[in-house]
């Protein structure tokens, strides 16, 4: 299986082969642990709204589709000025398990809210696997608070994730909720790396395929989470 690399900016083209090698060497690392059955395409363009990236590094990720990812990038963010992989892979690592858990059929987007945290949890676990560390967007939250949350996204498990509910959990946060801004990918991130504790047996390919309804069903691992957050 192969990607294509679309660049679709005249300021980010000057880093066109820079930004070529770094994706391949990332795309080569996780085929070996993901599997994908359909070629992949990679549109790279500049951002326009550059404040929402500031901490990120000036990269937004999204994979639309099952066969897409699109990297935003703000070419004048002082981590972009030279890329390095250590910038640019977290984000992409963590969209082609997106792309792996969608051509296994998985709706990543349209389903409920636990299988998005779920989803998440794993793209940020698998970052960490790959790279060591980690990904920015997953901020420590001390234990009171992650306990404080997990309540009250478990309200919401099964409930159909919805514009607002996102962008409470993974984007802005919500004042008055009491979510911090990215928590729901803190709180995905530490249901995964539980499972992925008391299930070590498993490889990346088993449980980036897994229904994240299997999951929910496991009664005692729900508990668990609850327990151990």
């Amino acid at each position: 299986m192969k990607i294509i690399i679309k660049v679709n900016s005249k300021i980010l083209k000057k880093q066109t082969m820079a930004l070529r090698k770094i994706l391949y060497q990332v795309f080569k690392k996780a085929t070996k642990h993901l599997k994908f059955s359909k070629e992949i395409t990679i549109s790279v363009q500049e951002v326009k709204e550059k404040i929402a990236l500031k901490d990120l590094n000036g990269i937004g990720a999204f994979c639309s589709k099952k066969n897409l990812i699109i990297l935003s990038l703000d070419a004048i963010h002082p981590s972009l000025r030279k890329l390095k992989y250590k910038i640019l892979a977290p984000p992409f690592f963590h969209e082609l398990h997106h792309v792996a858990r969608r051509q296994a059929g998985i709706n990543i987007s349209g389903g409920t809210f636990f299988e998005c945290l779920w989803s998440e949890g794993l793209a940020d676990n698998f970052v960490f696997n790959m790279t060591g560390k980690t990904p920015i967007w997953v901020t420590g939250l001390g234990k009171s608070k992650y306990k404080n949350l997990f309540k009250k996204a478990k309200q919401i498990f099964k409930r159909p994730l919805t514009n607002n509910s996102y962008k409470e959990w993974f984007l802005d946060g919500s004042t008055k909720k009491g979510i911090p801004r990215w928590a729901g990918y803190a709180i995905g991130y530490q249901m995964v790396r539980l499972y992925l504790k008391n299930h070590s047996d498993l490889s990346w390919k088993d449980v980036s395929e897994m229904k994240s309804k299997k999951i929910l069903e496991d009664l005692i691992f729900v508990k668990r989470m609850r327990l151990d957050l």
